[in-house]
């Protein structure tokens, strides 16, 4: 097989041009890693106002879970009304309220009579052993 000349101006053998092909790779590899920064980025800025607001449970949950929590315990705290966050109060301990954020977690908040207070993020399983504890 000779060798013949790609369009991009190199030589070699083979149906596309390799040394083209591995700077592809590599420009691929650089994106990603750069897309993986900013999640690692914006996961660590959602879970510092997490904790800012007093708010436990966040460690080891996905970034988009940590992010929408974040916003909603941002959004209880402003006093937005119970409608727009899909807020419940238990039948039971009428102090407790779920907030549902996504579909497998619960954000975990209290009546302290003038204020809602986040305080606990869980999954949708802990937060069924959990809601009784308060």
């Amino acid at each position: 097989m000779s060798r013949k000349r790609f369009p991009c101006g190199h030589l070699g053998k083979g149906k596309y041009c390799h040394a083209c092909r591995a700077a592809e790779i590599a420009a691929e590899k650089a994106a990603e890693s750069k897309a993986t920064d900013k999640k690692k980025k914006a996961l660590s800025e959602a879970a510092s106002r997490l904790r800012a607001m007093g708010v436990t449970g966040y460690e080891g949950k996905p970034a988009g879970v940590v992010s929408r929590a974040a916003d909603l315990a941002a959004g209880v705290l402003d006093g937005r009304m119970f409608g727009e966050l899909r807020a419940r109060r238990l039948v039971d301990k009428r102090h407790v309220v779920a907030i549902p954020v996504g579909r497998n977690h619960r954000l975990l908040c209290i009546d302290a009579g003038d204020a809602i207070l986040p305080k606990e993020l869980l999954t949708h399983e802990a937060y069924n052993g959990r809601i009784y504890q308060y």
